[in-house]
């Protein structure tokens, strides 16, 4: 054999001994899932492989992460990854004793070079399950934020060495933003919305009028977040990887009328997914979004984790409003509004706090409607009348249920009501008036007209629809005539980008009925 015939063999033999993990490893390694249920249902990307505390099965050697679903009826299920960390035992035959290939045990760089480590880690799914049960309210969503300061949100890779033995020192490549983020995700609330809908809390019927004992409205707000992407790098031998998320949300719960009933910041770690995979033989990136699948995971994670909190629980079921069945009697001796500007002196401002206000009208001399939402809370409120005069009224009688409330006012008496016995019922197509205070105290007892449009029924009521200038500030002011006469209280309106011209009001004729009075 000539020289150059040696130095191929020599060259050959030095191949193949360089390559011992990828030729004799096999294209599948088999690995056991412990888990702490019997009933547990393993799921490896997707497919059910077995359930049971103990499920042997086989994983590709391909440089791509397998996510493993533990899911159990009743539980929330888990996601954890798994990935290639452990060179094969067979790697270490890739040492050549010729001394010409010196870094031969690194240049084995086939996925099957390398094996998915050995772990007594037991699997579990994430608690009992979060789904609307039967008596509950319906859960809408209000808001939802991304709101976060220069430094909240960071980006960093964790060597899986380091991750394995708790150090979750971050490698050099780890980012932050230094601007801060804030603004409004239409992205996040539709996240919300579906998983709302998949554990049934959001009624699907698209009622635009909200039963008022049967809703909540929560807030999401995100606050900090460090997305976490641990890989197993070796030297020309690609990257596999995992992510997962830190994340800190504001959680809001608001009752129909959008008051404040609990709020809780939430810190969750969530499940683990698939990273991108790169490198070189018989590797291939993902085409699969693993921030996409961790956000969402957050979205959900921390909101079951809300509603999970006893102070939230104790909001959701139904309750039935205790019916007035003792009527409240109401004597009128005040002046009669024949006119608008007469109806604009029967008309007042309420301020329940610093935050808010709302508006109200005389039915007798010193008696005042409003709605329920602007009083709610509050035993007293601050009332301000058409001339400026301030003093303090008292909530004597109050409906959550249809909106309604009456403050009555000591030692003052209005020159101008709009008593309930002169009210009528409005025309479809007529002129109708708002009065009110719309958004701010300086726009007090603010005219505005329009036409009455519709009525419009709920479970409830039924609504006038108008398409007066409604604005908050207005609710519990009066819907008057031409002449002055009420037809019925301000109670809201739609909100939309794409929405003009659709606001509601209690029909005066059932004023009397809801709050059950005796007119004298």
């Amino acid at each position: 054999m000539n020289r150059g015939s040696k130095l191929i063999v020599i060259v050959i033999v030095a191949f193949l001994m360089t390559s011992c993990a990828s030729i004799l490893n096999g294209k599948e390694q088999k690995v056991v899932i412990n888990t702490d249920h019997e009933s547990n249902q393993v799921f490896v990307d997707d497919s059910l492989v077995g359930s049971g505390k103990s499920v042997e099965t086989k994983f590709a050697r391909d440089f791509k992460a397998k996510e493993v679903r533990i899911e159990r009826d009743g539980q929330e299920s888990r996601t954890y990854a798994r990935i290639q960390t452990k060179k094969s035992p067979l790697y270490f035959f890739s040492v050549v004793p010729f001394g010409i290939t010196f870094y031969a045990p690194f240049m084995d760089s086939h996925p099957k070079a390398f094996n998915y480590g050995v772990t007594d880690e037991v699997y579990s799914t994430a608690g009992d399950e979060v789904v609307k049960k039967e008596g509950q309210k319906n859960i809408y969503v209000n808001k939802a934020e991304i709101n976060m300061n220069a430094g909240d949100f960071v980006v960093q890779g964790i060597n899986y060495k380091k991750y394995s033995r708790g150090d979750m020192t971050p490698n050099r490549y780890g980012s932050s933003n230094t601007q801060g983020i804030n603004f409004n995700s239409i992205g996040v609330q539709g996240i919300l919305n579906e998983i709302l809908h998949q554990r049934e809390y959001l009624d699907t019927t698209k009622t635009i009028l909200k039963q008022k004992t049967n809703t909540l409205y929560i807030d999401a707000e995100i606050t900090k977040w460090t997305n976490n992407n641990v890989y197993r790098s070796f030297i020309n031998a690609g990257a596999t990887s995992f992510m997962y998320g830190e994340v800190e949300i504001k959680w809001i719960l608001r009752d129909v009328y959008k008051q404040v009933l609990h709020e809780e910041l939430i810190v969750i770690t969530t499940d683990q997914y698939r990273g991108i995979t790169v490198g070189l033989v018989g590797t291939e990136n993902s085409t699969d979004s693993p921030f996409e699948q961790v956000f969402k995971n957050a979205m959900e994670k921390s909101m079951v984790e809300f509603l999970r909190l006893d102070e939230v629980k104790n909001f959701l079921p139904i309750e039935e409003e205790k019916e007035l069945t003792e009527p409240y009697v109401i004597v009128n001796k005040a002046k009669i509004a024949s006119k608008l500007p007469e109806s604009i002196k029967a008309s007042v401002t309420i301020i329940p706090n610093e935050d808010s206000h709302g508006s109200g009208f005389f039915i007798s001399e010193n008696h005042i409607i409003t709605n329920f939402h602007v009083i709610a809370g509050n035993d007293t409120v601050k009332i301000v009348d058409n001339a400026g005069t301030e003093m303090q009224g008292i909530v004597v009688r109050s409906s959550e249920q249809y909106d309604l409330a009456i403050v009555k006012l000591e030692n003052y008496e209005s020159e101008f009501a709009l008593p309930l016995q002169s009210a009528r019922k409005e025309e479809l197509g007529e002129d109708i008036f708002a009065i009110g205070t719309p958004s701010s105290l300086e726009f007090t007892q603010t005219l505005s007209k329009g036409i009455v449009s519709g009525r419009r029924k709920s479970s409830q009521v039924d609504y006038i629809q108008t398409d007066v200038s409604i604005n908050p500030g207005n609710s519990g002011g009066p819907l008057v005539d031409t002449k002055g006469s009420l037809i019925g209280v301000v109670n809201a309106k739609l909100v939309g980008s794409d929405i003009e011209g659709i606001g509601f009001g209690i029909p005066a004729d059932k004023i009397v009925e809801f709050l059950k009075l005796e007119l004298k």
